[in-house]
């Protein structure tokens, strides 16, 4: 006879799992349902000084220390780039929220904080609902990320790409390894993994998704919950799914395809300087790994390798926007820089903070300034 205690534990797992398929199917079927016919009416709109044109970009903001000025440079930068910012805000706003933001605007919608980004996303585009089939394009955009000047906009890289479907970066197209066994890495890029998706911070929806009549259909039936998990499945992985099962053209315009090619072409130095910035926010296995492979000579074959062999884990565990931000800013021209890892740990909060300081100009001041208050939020020392 097994013990006593795997007995009930077993019995309490038969007993529970089909309350928890219960609690979820009525989940499933009433949360939307509420938040459509109750929390929806809290939403406020207040119109901007801009007209809506043919292309639309939803900039979903959460303003916990109010609106910075990261948030104005991305509206001017969209601005710049002909398309009309749709503001949708999961905070509250004050006067002087709103004061700043309308002038930069064509809408701007304060909405109950439910659902994370895809609900913001979800209540912008149902605003504009009628409008969709008459857009050339759509752009989601998010605040996780702040906006670094570059030679060429990102909005004009996604248009030069020519796919129904863009985004900055992707996840889940290419193999992972355990920590431990870095080094069996294999390159490869593949978009048939049942979870690859582009990521949701920087996404461009072309005119030929935003006619099909599934595109609003999707978002009215769009289950949205403050249950992070099942937001990135139903949300980012799921509209990502959804076109690539109807056979939409789509990409990345920071792609990583043949990024061990590339790093296989650069010397020696250049692979040492992206191994010591790597950004392994989540990892602490791999992170291990990582400061053994560094204490390693850098120009003899093993160190090389190895170093390699590391930075292609990290980007394959969790893509390159967050842990290449380094080379993606020196190297790749990218405009995006990934604001979670500062908040990962004061180790990696110090390493984000080396990074930001060699951003030069007033953008760089500004995202410095804006890391200082998210490392002290944190209860980090200031760096």
């Amino acid at each position: 006879m097994p013990p006593l205690w795997k007995i009930r534990r077993e019995l309490l797992r038969l007993i529970s799992a089909p309350v928890r398929g219960a609690t979820e199917l009525v989940r499933s079927l009433y949360l939307r349902r509420y938040y459509d016919g109750v929390l929806a009416r809290r939403i406020k709109r207040h119109q901007g000084v801009l007209p809506l044109g043919p292309e639309i970009g939803i900039y979903l903001i959460f303003p916990s220390n109010g609106v910075l000025p990261s948030h104005l440079r991305m509206l001017r930068e969209m601005v710049a780039s002909g398309i009309s910012p749709f503001v949708v805000s999961n905070q509250p706003l004050s006067d002087t929220d709103r004061m700043l933001l309308t002038p930069l605007s064509a809408w701007v919608l304060e909405r109950p904080n439910v659902g994370y980004d895809f609900g913001g996303y979800r209540d912008g585009v149902l605003e504009i609902a009628d409008q969709l089939p008459s857009l050339s394009r759509l752009w989601l955009i998010n605040d996780s990320v702040w906006l670094v000047p570059q030679k060429t906009s990102w909005f004009d890289d996604a248009r030069t790409l020519g796919v129904d479907f863009v985004g900055a970066t992707s996840n889940f197209a290419m193999p992972r390894v355990d920590p431990e066994k870095f080094r069996e890495i294999k390159w490869s890029f593949s978009v048939h993994h049942r979870n690859f998706h582009y990521a949701s911070y920087a996404l461009g929806i072309g005119q030929s998704i935003l006619q099909h009549p599934g595109f609003l259909r999707y978002w009215k039936q769009l289950e949205i919950r403050n249950d992070k998990s099942r937001t990135v499945r139903r949300g980012e992985i799921g509209l990502s799914q959804w076109v690539l099962k109807r056979g939409f053209s789509h990409g990345a315009t920071y792609e990583v395809e043949c990024l061990d090619a590339e790093l296989t072409a650069m010397n020696d130095f250049e692979i040492d300087q992206i191994a010591s910035d790597l950004i392994i926010p989540s990892s602490p296995r791999l992170e291990a790994e990582r400061q053994r492979v560094l204490k390693s000579i850098p120009t003899n074959h093993t160190g090389r390798k190895d170093r390699i062999a590391i930075i292609l884990s990290a980007v394959s565990r969790q893509a390159s926007g967050y842990v290449l931000p380094g080379y993606s800013l020196r190297r790749r021209g990218f405009q995006f820089l990934k604001k979670s890892p500062l908040a990962a740990s004061p180790q990696v909060a110090q390493s984000m903070h080396k990074l930001i300081s060699r951003i030069e100009g007033e953008a760089g001041a500004e995202i410095y300034a804006e890391a200082q208050l998210i490392s002290e939020s944190q209860g980090y020392d200031r760096v």
